[in-house]
């Protein structure tokens, strides 16, 4: 049986939907979600940057692992009928442009209705609020320098050697 793209439908949708891109250029962030997640306690906004990192190393990293074990199931299944394009923020940060191509080029979607703009680290504007928003730099492992070392050491732990060796991710 051949492997056909996922979602078919998504991508169809996608070039039949885009505006013009000269008038209204496409601007997607495919990280940021309108719902809060049910795993972040009341007042977690008023948290310190560490004590919110504290909930996500406990709370959200165990469920992203599972989804990405899920998927790599999935893609290693010869049951599973479905050509899945993995993606990493590794190849975002070293080729911006290559990367969206590459996605656009799986969906054969149409490279010329997207107006690439590349990405630009936002920055506090108001330096009287400096170091009260946590503004990510971009960098790979930046992870290094947010976690604390307990943190560090619990998210390594929970990080099955599959997904460092299938994606050339460090221990730590």
């Amino acid at each position: 049986s051949t492997r056909r793209p996922f979602p078919k439908r998504l991508a169809e949708y996608l070039q039949s939907s885009l505006p013009n891109q000269e008038e209204d250029p496409l601007t997607v962030n495919w990280g940021v979600s309108l719902e809060k997640p049910e795993y972040l306690p009341k007042g977690y906004f008023d948290l310190s940057f560490q004590e919110q990192v504290e909930v996500q190393v406990q709370n959200y990293l165990p469920d992203a692992i599972k989804w990405i074990e899920d998927w790599l199931d999935a893609i290693d299944d010869p049951e599973f009928n479905t050509e899945v394009l993995l993606v990493q923020y590794e190849q975002f940060v070293e080729d911006e442009e290559a990367y969206f191509d590459r996605i656009l080029e799986f969906y054969g979607i149409d490279k010329s209705l997207w107006k690439f703009q590349p990405f630009t680290p936002q920055k506090a504007d108001n330096p009287d609020h400096e170091g009260e928003l946590h503004f990510r730099n971009a960098r790979t492992d930046e992870w290094r320098d947010g976690f604390t070392t307990d943190q560090i050491e619990k998210a390594a732990q929970m990080m099955p050697e599959r997904l460092l060796k299938r994606f050339n991710w460090p221990r730590r």
